[in-house]
């Protein structure tokens, strides 16, 4: 038996081979027990399909069948949905994904927490996290119930009450990036019940701002997005960014301090802050989403934006800090009279203040 895995409304190709000496025979695929008298056949060779989404070519050079299925079904709920037979070749195709693969994106050195529902009658059942194609016999599984992490940034928690068990990913890393699947130990000669999950993991870009002053974020974008809103959240997570207020999109140019410019000519877009105060610290998040309703947000790029305080600094009684006279400062010379002046009139480090004058002064 041979097992195929495909997602649900993806495609799944068959390829049957055969002998030489059936060329000229009819081929065709069977779907169920394919008994010996009624036979349910959704395509077979020299007749129009039954099921559009079947298709069958035969090639007689290379004497191999290759059999099509477009936009997969779950007929149920369970592991095993779809079985296909062909003579004496026996396939069974799994379409096992209860919705379409899911896609998450965080940034690195951050966090991620993956949620994986499963059915009531898996409550007591063993749950792993596996990383790669998840193969059948090995299986790189960082994490798993009832054992210790392989690695010490995965955790898994069980909640049996929601049927929902929830892996956490630390300290991310660009590594980690790629295939993961959310899996459920069915049992021996069971096919586990898994969700297959993306991992993308940002780079983040690290800028600093000044109290008071203003501060570019720019977010280069591929030109597929070009015609779609643009839009800067702020949050450490995507998910929280989506339920957060925007700041700002390409649909409403201004909100109080920020603003959006969209070049989509070059493929930029840039959002000022203005007046920036402590509060605006933290990873901010850009991102683009198709117009209309239903569609998921592409998130581009992420910043980090670190506040930085500008210090004042009284002015400096250099009478006191330098222990010198009236007398002394009168006796000097008018180009050390000129520093002090320079000194109580700017705002300049006092250390370096002090370094000038006692030099000058010989002290």
């Amino acid at each position: 038996i041979l097992t195929f895995t495909a997602h649900e409304g993806g495609k799944v190709e068959i390829r049957c081979p055969y002998e030489p000496k059936y060329e000229e025979h009819k081929k065709y695929l069977c779907r169920g027990e394919c008994p010996r008298v009624f036979k349910d056949k959704p395509v077979e060779s020299e007749s129009a399909a039954k099921d559009e989404r079947f298709s069958l070519t035969d090639n007689k050079t290379v004497r191999v069948i290759l059999c099509l299925s477009n936009s997969l079904s779950v007929l149920n709920q369970v592991h095993v949905c779809t079985e296909l037979f062909l003579s004496l070749h026996v396939f069974i195709v799994l379409a096992c994904e209860t919705s379409e693969f899911l896609t998450l994106t965080a940034h690195e050195g951050g966090q991620v927490e993956i949620r994986c529902p499963y059915e009531p009658k898996y409550e007591e059942h063993k749950k792993y996290f596996c990383r790669g194609e998840c193969l059948i016999v090995f299986k790189d599984k960082p994490v798993e119930s009832e054992s210790a992490a392989k690695d010490e940034r995965f955790s898994l928690t069980d909640n049996k009450t929601a049927h929902i068990f929830t892996v956490t990913i630390t300290d991310l890393r660009t590594e980690d990036k790629g295939k993961y699947w959310c899996g459920v130990n069915t049992g021996l000669f069971n096919h586990d019940y898994k969700r297959e999950i993306y991992l993308e993991i940002k780079h983040v870009s690290q800028v600093s701002g000044v109290t008071g002053e203003h501060l570019n974020i720019t977010c280069h974008y591929e030109n597929k997005l070009k015609n779609d809103v643009k839009f800067i959240c702020k949050s450490s997570s995507t998910p929280l960014c989506e339920k957060s207020a925007t700041k700002v999109s390409s649909e409403i140019n201004s909100h109080g301090r920020f603003s959006l410019r969209d070049n989509e000519s070059a493929g930029v877009f840039t959002v000022t802050i203005t007046d920036l105060t402590e509060e605006d610290s933290g990873i901010y998040w850009c991102g683009a989403i198709q117009r209309g309703h239903g569609h998921k947000n592409k998130w581009i790029s992420v910043t980090d934006l670190k506040h930085v305080s500008l210090v004042t600094h009284k002015p400096l009684n250099f009478h006191h800090t330098l222990h010198i006279s009236q007398a002394s400062l009168t006796a000097v010379s008018g180009e050390v009279q000129r520093h002090v002046t320079f000194c109580h009139s700017r705002i300049i480090e006092m250390k370096l203040c002090i370094f000038i004058l006692k030099g000058m002064l010989n002290i």
